[in-house]
């Protein structure tokens, strides 16, 4: 959901920058290493520790077999990243239970950043997302055009992966328009009939049939990756942009 941070947790530990690691949202994960191993964890601050003493985000950890990663207290953010030096195997699209066991091949710790390498990286995830102006912008009132960047729109609980719906301002089309079922993508602002935005995420549907009328750029995907329900958030506009 977050790429960026995602990313950056693989490069920390000499991965290639797509390889698997594990999310873990509002809540962490409680893992015990059975070898040893190079970690990295990134994204939300959910206050980690290895053996119950505090360690930090973005930074590469050297971890004893034996040793348990635990997490506490969510101080920001609402999505966790951590990568192994590694591939992690017999992992694929699972959501993992306990007793579990993760596995991984290709251990070459010499290959990663130094033990306890840090990068000057603090996730502070901003509230303002960058926007461009998408297909069906102009079904939209003129008053709908302004209160769309006016407005502090609310993440809604029923939100996922798919998808973020949001709570705000009731925007107005022209017409009652639909339109003909269209490509969409990550990112995608799309507005269904009860006038409240839909914001699709990272497991979108590839086509839908509600007007795009905004689409969020690369680094605004990730920044409300890192926003939970509750969070409110507006749209900054692009000058001169098209979808």
């Amino acid at each position: 959901m977050d790429k960026t941070s995602g990313e950056l947790a693989n490069m920390l530990v000499g991965n290639d920058s797509n390889n698997k690691l594990i999310e873990a949202t509002m809540v962490g994960p409680k893992l015990e290493f059975n070898k040893d191993i190079t970690i990295a964890i990134t994204g939300a601050n959910m206050s980690p520790m290895v053996n119950g003493n505090p360690v930090n985000n973005n930074g590469a950890l050297s971890i004893k077999q034996g040793s348990i990663l635990s997490f506490g207290k969510l101080i920001n953010g609402y999505r966790t990243y951590i990568a192994v030096s590694g591939s992690l195997t017999n992992s694929d699209n699972l959501v993992f239970k306990n007793g579990d066991e993760i596995g991984v091949e290709k251990i070459n710790i010499k290959s990663t950043s130094p033990p306890n390498s840090k990068v000057g990286r603090v996730l502070k995830p901003t509230t303002v997302l960058d926007v461009f102006i998408a297909p069906e912008f102009d079904l939209l009132t003129e008053a709908s055009k302004k209160e769309i960047f006016n407005t502090k729109f609310t993440i809604h609980t029923d939100s996922n992966r798919m998808g973020y719906r949001t709570n705000g301002e009731k925007l107005n089309l022209i017409n009652d328009n639909s339109i003909l079922t269209s490509s969409v993508q990550p990112g995608t602002v799309q507005l269904p009939p009860n006038g409240q935005p839909i914001i699709l995420m990272r497991d979108c549907q590839t086509t839908g049939g509600y007007p795009r009328v905004l689409q969020l750029s690369e680094s605004a995907i990730n920044n409300i990756a890192q926003l939970k329900p509750g969070d409110k958030f507006s749209f900054k506009p692009y000058h001169h942009s098209s979808f």
